[in-house]
């Protein structure tokens, strides 16, 4: 089976905030400010010194192609991974609510 990690990067291995704001990327820990931008701090890092920037329409866009891609369990998966780490759904243009998806047109 498939796991929600080999599932992104099938889908779309290039997109860097995503899979840093899984936990799967070159950073340990991804937060979002409250202007909106994104920002993490790589292992050994005290700091939070990566600018990975602010949400745009294309980001959002991206994110939302892949989320839809994604079986629903891989979905719910990926907004309970998002929420553990503190980076709401909404950030990157997914539903926060695990019982609607970008399917429905939410």
């Amino acid at each position: 089976m498939e796991t929600l990690k080999e599932a992104v990067l099938r889908l779309d291995p290039m997109f860097d905030l995503l899979l840093n704001c899984l936990g799967f990327g070159y950073l340990v820990e991804v937060t979002v400010t409250r202007d909106g931008c994104f920002v993490g701090r790589a292992r050994g890092d005290s700091d939070f010194d990566y600018h990975l920037g602010y949400q745009n329409i294309a980001t959002m866009a991206r994110a939302q192609a892949v989320f839809r891609r994604l079986t629903a369990r891989h979905q719910q998966e990926l907004v309970q991974r998002l929420c553990a780490r503190h980076i709401p759904p909404e950030a990157l243009g997914l539903p926060s609510d695990n019982h609607k998806s970008v399917r429905e047109g939410v």
